[in-house]
């Protein structure tokens, strides 16, 4: 399955690189993230839960930086296992200055699938990865900009309190 999408961010292309590049900060991101363990400056690994229809699974998944170029370009590929399937991947990264607070993001994926979760899931695997990979980056734009936001202000209001309903007593 071939992916492919666009984000414009709201801060420098260097801001953007150390972030996208950073597996413990990019894993905030990645939907059923359990654990990720850096091996070293090229490598790290990461345990990820996944279900689709009526397959659910942990994924021990080891990832390689094939190309670092930065800035602008970084490569990756990762194979992943669980009970009786496989899930292979490609994925790379461009990155262009729009103006020194405003980076323009390229990214594409290409995955393979194999074993239970391809024969149980076929069908749905396109549309539930083109999901999730939205919301992944969603959630990295999100988490790159917010040191552009203002702090949160604390609200004056007093807390709303509850009252719970009793139950009443049978005769």
């Amino acid at each position: 399955m071939h992916f492919e999408g666009k984000q414009t961010l709201e801060l420098s292309q260097a801001e953007a690189w150390q972030f996208l590049t950073d597996p413990n900060r990019v894993g905030q991101c990645v939907p059923g993230l359990q654990s990720i363990a850096i091996v070293d400056a090229t490598h790290f690994n990461a345990e990820v839960g996944f279900g689709v229809g009526s397959f659910s699974a942990a994924f021990t998944i080891n990832v390689e930086w094939l190309e670092l170029e930065a800035p602008h370009r970084a490569r990756m590929k990762m194979h992943g296992s669980a009970s009786n399937s496989v899930v292979d991947g490609e994925s790379e990264l461009k990155l262009s200055a729009i103006d020194a607070k405003t980076t323009n993001l390229d990214w594409t994926a290409d995955v393979n699938i194999g074993g239970t979760l391809a024969s149980v899931a076929n069908r749905l695997m396109a549309g539930v990865t083109q999901k999730l990979t939205g919301k992944f980056f969603d959630c990295v734009k999100e988490k790159m900009e917010e040191k552009e936001r203002p702090p949160k202000t604390a609200d004056k209001k007093k807390p709303r309190r509850f009252r719970l309903a009793r139950k009443k007593k049978s005769a």
